[in-house]
């Protein structure tokens, strides 16, 4: 009885194993797991902006509303065609003096948009102007329409 019941376990278990793919290690070295997409970048600071947040517009509703959002940016926002762009908003806190956010760059990873950010450091005392006002930074980054997933990468600095 007890081998019945070992056979009974084991059998579907190799059978399953036997109906799927298992692959370990890279299936095609030749084959990049990412791509660049083109990307068109809007950037500064502004003291008016008060809360860290990401956003990804897709239509013009959304533009306006983001845009009315942020008093100063009245009419000096990215374009954007809700027809033909995804816009996608990185607002984030700007630590005066010892860093700052960078786009690195969009990639196309396994059928997912991935913005990287870096943090850049500030290195340099002389260089460093700090602010009284607390200031955020706004990244709007354009890519041509997509209803792909998007996911926002942050690395510090090499």
């Amino acid at each position: 009885m007890n081998t019945l019941k070992l056979l009974c376990t084991v059998l579907p278990t190799l059978l399953l194993l036997v109906a799927c793919d298992i692959e370990i290690g890279d299936s095609d070295a030749n084959e990049p797991d990412s791509t660049s997409v083109v990307y068109q970048l809007t950037s500064g600071t502004q003291t008016d902006i008060f809360h860290q947040r990401t956003d990804v517009i897709q239509d013009a509703a959304g533009y306006y509303e983001l845009m009315a959002s942020i008093p100063t940016m009245s009419g000096f926002g990215p374009e954007f065609n809700p027809d033909t762009d995804t816009l996608v908003s990185i607002i984030s806190n700007v630590v005066g003096c010892s860093y700052y956010p960078r786009v690195k760059g969009v990639y196309d990873e396994f059928n997912t948009l991935v913005i990287e950010l870096e943090n850049v450091r500030e290195k340099s005392p002389e260089t460093c102007n700090p602010s009284p006002e607390s200031a955020y930074s706004y990244k709007f980054v354009t890519i041509d329409k997509t209803r792909k997933p998007i996911s926002i990468k942050i690395i510090n600095e090499g």
